[in-house]
């Protein structure tokens, strides 16, 4: 009977979410899949323009790697949640971004387009200023000082959640 309530649980809990995956993969630029018995695997899709692709493949590469350091099972479970998702988003996100600025981008316009992308992907998931401390931890490098969030110069303040005008 527990066996039944386990599996009925686990059908009702992921299955919407593979779903849910399977269209979002269909609207992706590139992904990593984490598999469980070979390394993970990076997948561009054409449709990632030139001066994107190095950038695109650090964030990916970057998600094969906590593949690697977290497993399969660990690595799904976090996948879950929006908090455990940005756990993992935002140190790709900033790896995307680092590549930006290697290939000559401009630390300002690369913290300008990481911040927009970051909180553009986890709209009405999560807060916006949620989403900004997040980068701010992963990488102080080039989120910390001012910054302009939805088009107001802001300065990031001791704590990484206090954002004052």
């Amino acid at each position: 009977m527990l066996l039944l309530a386990v599996a009925a649980v686990a059908v009702g809990w992921f299955l919407p979410r593979l779903v849910l995956e399977t269209e979002i993969r269909a609207d992706a630029l590139a992904w990593t899949e984490c598999p469980w018995r070979s390394p993970a695997r990076v997948t561009l899709t054409r449709r990632v323009s030139p001066e994107d692709s190095l950038p695109v493949l650090a964030h990916e590469r970057e998600h094969a790697a906590q593949c690697d350091t977290l497993g399969p099972l660990r690595y799904r479970l976090r996948n879950l949640t929006a908090g455990g998702r940005m756990s993992l988003e935002a140190p790709a996100y900033c790896a995307g971004a680092r590549q930006r600025i290697r290939m000559g981008l401009s630390r300002a316009r690369a913290r300008e387009r990481l911040l927009d992308d970051a909180t553009s992907a986890f709209h009405g998931r999560l807060d916006a200023a949620d989403v900004v401390a997040a980068l701010t931890v992963a990488c102080p490098d080039i989120v910390g000082g001012t910054f302009a969030f939805h088009g107001r110069p802001r300065q990031l303040r001791r704590s990484p959640l206090v954002i004052s005008a």
